[in-house]
């Protein structure tokens, strides 16, 4: 039985699998409020929604959604925080893949940049959290 707060990696990987559904339920959510304002246009993630307002979705908002994450995440970790945000970022690229490969939209290249976009994201979280919460260098 574990005595501390430390978060382990059975942890990190299930609030990576948690993160990444949040922003593809975001996308339902988006997607079918466009729908219903755009009756004509194209039902579904096709190539064209994925290419334009999906991405742009899955980059913008999803940079934000992790280093929100990652800033809160890396206050509740005690020691090996590299190990433990590659294995929640792993399972955020492995849940996003995966939606990338199910739906209608052919998979390209350039979604990789989403994934990426998760690890800058994480990377700027970390810089921010060692910032704020570094000893204050006095001046004499």
């Amino acid at each position: 039985m574990r005595t501390n707060n430390d978060l382990g990696y059975k942890q990190m990987f299930l609030y990576g699998l948690f993160t990444e559904v949040m922003v593809i339920a975001i996308q339902f959510i988006y997607l079918s409020i466009y729908e219903n304002n755009n009756p004509e246009a194209a039902s579904g993630f096709t190539t064209d929604y994925i290419k334009t307002r999906g991405f742009v979705i899955f980059q913008v908002l999803g940079f934000f959604i992790y280093a929100t994450a990652v800033f809160m995440l890396l206050n509740k970790m005690q020691g090996n925080y590299l190990r433990k945000i590659l294995i929640f970022l792993i399972a955020c690229a492995l849940v996003e893949l995966t939606f990338y490969l199910l739906i209608k939209a052919n998979f390209e290249g350039a979604f990789l940049y989403s994934i990426l976009d998760k690890f800058v994201g994480a990377a700027l979280a970390a810089i921010f959290y060692h910032y704020t919460h570094s000893k204050k260098l006095t001046t004499d």
